[in-house]
């Protein structure tokens, strides 16, 4: 699963309901992520609030291909998580 959820808008990123999603997904008729033929157990919102109140502890939890981005505003930080096997790809500039 690659694709970033943020409350503010960024570069390319589209808005979905409260939030600002960009990335290799689509939504299908009931609203969940989907990737390769995988369905995702929480939609966009749901998985930016769960981590939003729960933490960055739930990335640990996260099962499947993924890379996570995650940015604290207000403590100024920014996680990155990915699968154990490492599968998805990330380059900064």
């Amino acid at each position: 699963m690659s694709f970033v959820i943020s409350p503010e808008k960024f570069q390319n990123s589209v808005k979905e309901g409260d939030i600002y999603i960009k990335g290799d997904y689509y939504k299908n008729k009931n609203g969940f992520a989907v990737k390769q033929g995988e369905i995702f157990n929480y939609n966009d919102k749901e998985l930016f609030n769960k981590i939003h109140t729960k933490g960055t502890s739930l990335i640990l939890r996260l099962k499947g291909e993924f890379l996570l981005v995650w940015y604290d505003k207000k403590l100024k930080r920014i996680y990155i998580g990915n699968d154990k096997l490492g599968r998805e790809i990330l380059f900064y500039f």
